[in-house]
């Protein structure tokens, strides 16, 4: 019964470390053929735990890993040994915590995830501690989680959620928002305008087109509803509708508006004019009437000149009218036409009194000086006139009658020598000939400086000395 107990107690494994335990590894090779027959795992690598009596042997409580041919530990077992003789036997052992880097983490119970691979990691670095209880002994400083990875190797990754393992296609299919078939990916989920186009789930090429069209009749429709909007209407049932109320008229029907007679638009919103003001408090007054083509409020009644005052809402005398019938009495002016018209010509009657218009006096003015520059022209004409008779003249007084130089003449006249100041020097004039003969240009002289030296028909020089 003892040899019993001590090979039921002992457990092979490959690839093993000592990480979770301070139990040895053994030599597998002593063991008897019948412990080899019950033995469960791999036997190929010399490795072996025993759990019972021994120095080296595992102890109560004891942790120890099994590691696969990566090196990843996939599963532990705890040493559980009898009280009395501490023979005992490995059972599998799962921490029940999950690492909280764990790739996947199953909402369940991190055994059987398909496509997936649980491994076990140490989480703290205490060192292993064992504490005395009776006569045996256990272990209390490791803590395993467990680590759950998927086959890559196999074409298996982490799922969009994190939970589970799925094929490399069906995680495209679930990013791009579709769902695995099993073969292929769907967008059946999302109606008939999506499909799956490689990488997501898309809008078709007619779902495209429509809704484009649709945005295009949108922004057609948000156009016509500002339009009508802008011009004081307002947009229901894709139609814009003109209120009269609000002295609204159709001007496209169903697209614009526009502001009714007497009206206009300001801010969106019909306001009466002035002259709508103007009319509509004359009808109202009930002593006058409004005249649209002259656009004034006309008294009623048969007393000429009559004028609606806006202010007092009552017909009175026209200030102009009166004013004319002051000046009628003095004779100078009369009422033609609806306007009073002074008598005498080119006046304006202004501020009941017969003025000068502008006009008469620009042509009065004009009129003068027309006068002065026909008058002006005549004058200088009939000096050009009186040149040419001298200068034309058969018998000059310095010719003969032969017609040569009269040497005489200028013996005779007198040579007068004038002295002018002027700066830096002297200036001189001298007289050659005087003119003895009276043609009406006596008043015609030659000054220098301010100094007559010569008169009409003499010939001088002038020097400096």
């Amino acid at each position: 019964m003892k040899k019993l107990l001590m090979f039921l107690c002992c457990i092979c494994v490959f690839n093993v470390t000592d990480a979770f335990a301070k139990c040895e590894i053994l030599s597998c090779k002593d063991i008897d053929p019948w412990n080899r027959s019950v033995q469960v795992y791999n036997n190929s690598v010399d490795q072996c735990w025993f759990c019972g009596p021994g120095p080296r042997s595992c102890g109560q409580d004891d942790y120890v890993p099994q590691s696969d041919s990566y090196g990843d530990v996939i599963a532990l077992f705890r040493c559980v040994q009898n009280d009395i003789t501490r023979a005992g036997f490995f059972t599998q052992f799962n921490p029940g915590l999950l690492c909280k880097d764990s790739p996947v983490k199953p909402k369940g119970s991190v055994e059987n995830v398909p496509h997936a691979k649980t491994t076990f990691r140490e989480i703290t670095s205490t060192p292993t501690s064992r504490q005395l209880r009776g006569d045996s002994y256990f272990n209390t400083g490791t803590t395993a989680c467990a680590y759950v990875v998927c086959e890559k190797e196999n074409g298996y990754v982490t799922n969009k959620d994190k939970t589970g393992c799925v094929s490399n296609d069906e995680y495209i299919c679930s990013v791009g928002g579709g769902k695995w078939t099993g073969s292929e990916c769907s967008c059946a989920h999302l109606g008939t305008d999506y499909a799956w186009n490689g990488k997501k789930c898309d809008k078709t090429k007619a779902a495209k087109e429509r809704e484009a069209n649709e945005r295009r009749q949108q922004q057609q429709q948000a156009s016509a509803q500002a339009t009508c909007v802008n011009t004081g209407g307002q947009w229901a049932n894709n139609t814009c509708i003109c209120s009269a109320a609000k002295h609204l008229r159709d001007k496209v029907k169903g697209k614009t508006c526009d502001c009714a007679d007497g009206y206009r638009l300001e801010n969106k919103v019909c306001v009466i004019t002035d002259i709508e003001k103007l009319k509509q408090a004359c009808d109202k007054s009930g002593v006058a009437r409004w005249n649209d083509l002259t656009q004034k409020c006309v008294c009623n009644g048969t007393e000429p000149m009559l004028t609606f005052n806006f202010d007092t809402l009552r017909c009175e005398q026209d200030a102009d009218y009166a004013a004319c019938m002051v000046a009628k009495e003095k004779g100078i002016a009369d009422w033609v036409n609806n306007e009073c018209k002074c008598k005498k010509a080119g006046y304006d009657f202004i501020n009941g009194e017969c003025v000068e218009s502008q006009e008469s006096i620009d042509a009065r003015n004009e009129a003068d000086r027309q006068r002065r520059i026909t008058e002006s022209t005549a004058k200088i004409s009939g000096l050009g006139d009186k040149l040419k008779d001298i200068m034309s003249a058969k018998l000059s007084v310095w010719k003969t009658a032969e017609g040569n130089f009269n040497g005489a003449r200028l013996a005779s006249d007198s040579i007068a020598g004038v002295v002018l100041g002027t700066a830096g020097g002297l200036i001189t004039s001298t007289v050659v000939k005087k003119n003895q003969v009276k043609t009406g240009f006596e008043d015609v002289n030659c000054a220098v400086g301010g100094q007559n030296v010569a008169g009409w028909g003499d010939e001088f020089t002038v020097g400096i000395r």
